[in-house]
């Protein structure tokens, strides 16, 4: 059974819906943080960008020879073609497309979507990214359980 992939920006649904998909669930920022024992934020400030890009390519390699699992990206895992193409070996890629205006802004644990410019001027810079490499796109912009529905219902 191949693996749902879910990709997309920061604040758009993608734990919140991956948990509801009924399968084992894994989290790839969540996954950094434990192999680090760090939260995102240190790992960037302590040792930069090319650290913590370097551990989500390996912890992504790993998520992704799973089977049968939903795995959640973070939301610049795109911007390495090697996650990509690990994740299509075995997975179906989903964009999860989430309004500007239904993203919640007020969230401190997500810096990135605390400063509206910042959130639309990364998504338009990752946009055709997302649309590249996702089989399917599903737009979340219901509730999380009707986001999930969508998503089975498009791959099934």
């Amino acid at each position: 059974m191949k693996n749902i992939v879910l990709i997309g920006m920061p604040g758009c649904g993608k734990s919140t819906v991956g948990f509801l998909l009924g399968r084992p669930f894994f989290d790839s920022d969540t996954e950094i943080e434990t192999s680090q024992n760090l939260a995102i934020p240190e790992i960037f400030a302590r040792y930069g960008e090319p650290v913590f890009r370097a551990a989500e390519r390996r912890i992504i390699e790993r998520l992704a020879a799973l089977r049968g699992v939903t795995i959640a990206t973070g939301g610049g895992a795109v911007k390495d073609p090697a996650n990509m193409e690990a994740l299509r070996r075995n997975g179906v890629i989903v964009f999860l497309e989430r309004p500007p205006e239904l993203i919640d802004t007020g969230n401190a644990e997500r810096p990135l979507t605390r400063n509206m410019e910042q959130w639309e001027a990364l998504y338009r810079e990752r946009l055709p990214l997302y649309q590249k490499y996702a089989d399917i796109t599903v737009r979340n912009d219901t509730t999380p359980q009707l986001c999930a529905v969508k998503i089975l219902q498009t791959i099934m």
